[in-house]
């Protein structure tokens, strides 16, 4: 099936969980994908995608120049497996993805001061997922995982000209956030902001337990209401032989929900082992 979409988003530069720029980067995607379904408990599906966009430094440090221009071309196959009838999580029931992705992506300059060259990148990536919700009356427990390895990332890293800090801690720019695996915001180590790290392998595992404390009605703001907590341990990594139970990040959040007709709306706050925190308001799933 075709498609195509064009996007403009502002994203921040971060370094730990300071802000040191805001981008705007806009971009247009196109591809072609088809699959083939397994009576109503699976599909395998292969595709095409191809994005081209330009980022600029909206408000923040010019010396954080992003590339001008960029151009990513992959190719994917995907599998997904459900219990049989479950379409959507987390209503009852269990779901699990597991995707093949390869990637090759031109990143150009053209600002003349530039000390980074013009580069190509190409790389592959496995991830999988996997979703079990189930409910009790008015209770809700939902556990969900999450993992990816970039297969040939060199020496560890995909970036070419690498932004770091002060400290030499990675910053987050929007080319990060293209060629690399992200953990940070809402069920995602909720208590660092979105997106705020980032490395060419991750993984993740969350538990969430919620209880329905408003059934909605017939006005326009009675809708089902959810109030709980997630707990999340996870982390990303530079090399693959650095992944250890021993170096994850621990967090957790409480947070109330509402089952809106445009989709979930949260509002949460999160916490993190070493004193972060984070608050959310935002619509839409996260797990």
């Amino acid at each position: 099936m075709p498609h195509a979409a064009a996007k403009a988003a502002n994203v921040d530069a971060l370094v730990g969980q300071t802000r040191l720029a805001e981008y705007r980067v806009r971009s247009f995607n196109y591809g072609l994908d088809f699959g083939y379904e397994f009576g109503n408990w699976g599909e395998i599906r292969t595709g095409v995608d191809r994005e081209s966009g330009h980022e600029d430094v909206r408000v923040g440090t010019p010396s954080l120049a992003p590339p001008d221009s960029f151009d990513t071309r992959s190719y994917f196959v995907r599998f997904l497996g459900r219990s049989p009838g479950q379409c959507q999580l987390p209503a009852p029931g269990q779901q699990a993805v597991i995707e093949w992705r390869g990637e090759h992506t031109d990143t150009r300059y053209t600002d003349p001061l530039s000390a980074t060259p013009n580069s190509r990148q190409s790389y592959d990536r496995l991830s999988l997922s996997y979703v079990a919700a189930g409910s009790l009356g008015r209770y809700t427990a939902v556990f969900s995982t999450a993992a990816g390895t970039t297969i040939n990332a060199p020496n560890g890293s995909l970036l070419v000209g690498e932004a770091t800090g002060p400290g030499g801690e990675r910053i987050t720019t929007p080319t990060a956030l293209r060629l690399l695996f992200s953990l940070g915001g809402f069920a995602n180590l909720s208590g660092l902001k979105a997106n705020s790290i980032a490395g060419p392998h991750f993984a993740i595992a969350r538990t969430l337990f919620y209880k329905q404390i408003g059934r909605g009605g017939p006005g326009y703001l009675d809708v089902p209401t959810y109030l709980g907590v997630s707990l999340e341990a996870g982390n990303v990594w530079d090399q693959r032989g650095e992944m250890s139970f021993g170096s994850l990040r621990h967090d957790a959040s409480v947070f109330l929900g509402l089952d809106t007709l445009l989709g979930p709306v949260y509002v949460a706050s999160g916490f993190d082992d070493q004193g972060q925190h984070a608050f959310y308001l935002f619509l839409g799933r996260t797990f």
